[in-house]
């Protein structure tokens, strides 16, 4: 285990910055969704299964 009080690497920094900023886009993009199936848009062409997709992949 790494030591916590030794500072990252720079490329450990930009893959943290990738991974926080990858993770905020992928909730953003679940929110759309969830909000989507909720109101059962059709103008987003939502398939009602996506849902369940969706979540099993938030899950991994």
């Amino acid at each position: 285990m790494p030591d916590p009080d030794q500072l990252l690497t720079e490329d450990e920094e930009d893959l943290l910055d990738w991974a926080t900023v990858a993770g905020l886009y992928a909730v953003d993009d679940i929110r759309i969704l969830a909000a989507a199936i909720e109101r059962g848009d059709a103008d987003l062409q939502v398939d009602p299964s996506a849902w369940e997709k969706t979540l099993t992949a938030a899950e991994r």
